[in-house]
């Protein structure tokens, strides 16, 4: 079993009511089990947050991977130890 931490910034905070996840996940797991397991998890992020029908990311939610490369690719494997940044690309203000 390998371990990682969601950090989860935006709209996924909001939703989840956490700023941060521990998980524990099989030694092969890839982003889309990670967030297969986050939906899991906090069942409100699926939908707004995680597409449950391919278990991806939707297209304005933004994944990097130990703050320095973004995830472009749901089957990538995570490594052991991993810090994965789950953010809103879309930004909003006051008018």
């Amino acid at each position: 079993m390998k371990r990682l931490v969601v950090e989860l910034f935006d709209s996924a905070r909001r939703i989840a009511g956490v700023a941060e996840v521990e998980l524990e996940l099989e030694e092969a797991a890839t982003v889309r089990d990670m967030l297969r397991a986050l939906a899991a998890s906090y069942p409100a992020l699926r939908g707004p947050v995680i597409d449950p029908e391919g278990w991806s990311a939707r297209p304005y939610i933004l994944l990097n991977l130990d703050g320095k490369e973004t995830i472009d690719d749901d089957d990538l494997e995570l490594p052991h130890g991993a810090r994965v940044l789950l953010m809103s690309t879309l930004a909003g203000g006051r008018k």
